[in-house]
């Protein structure tokens, strides 16, 4: 068993030593070369955290969009097919307010990234952002 360790332990010195090497070899990557691949930039040009959080936005809201409006119509659903029962009931009310608070948070988002984006062009005139 001793000799088993021994063996175990060299082979994992061994390739804690020489692991780091091949993240520097990985690194020598010429920007031009044929054999140095680049990802594009999926944002495009503009890289601030502002046209972030605005694509990020503008590619979140139409999806939760739809789906604020599938659970509005879920809501109406359940309330229709309670029948009168009070649990069932509930359980429809508790879905339309918390379907409510979600459109809420989300129209909130939409309206604090353009308050806070306006604000930053107020406080900064020479360099204003897109608020798109």
């Amino acid at each position: 068993m001793c000799k088993y360790n021994k063996q175990i332990y060299f082979f994992l010195t061994v390739v804690l030593f020489l692991a780091p090497l091949l993240f520097t070899f990985a690194a020598v990557c010429v920007p031009g070369s044929p054999t140095c691949a680049t990802i594009p930039n999926p944002l495009g040009a503009d890289t601030t955290i502002v046209s972030f959080i605005t694509t990020l936005l503008d590619t979140i809201f139409p999806i939760a969009s739809l789906v604020s409006v599938f659970f509005l119509i879920f809501a109406g659903f359940l309330m229709v097919t309670a029948g009168g029962n009070e649990e069932k009931l509930s359980k429809a009310r508790q879905a339309f307010l918390w379907t409510v608070i979600g459109v809420a948070i989300l129209l909130g988002a939409k309206v604090l990234s353009a308050v806070i984006c306006g604000t930053i062009n107020q406080l900064n005139p020479l360099m204003p952002l897109s608020c798109s």
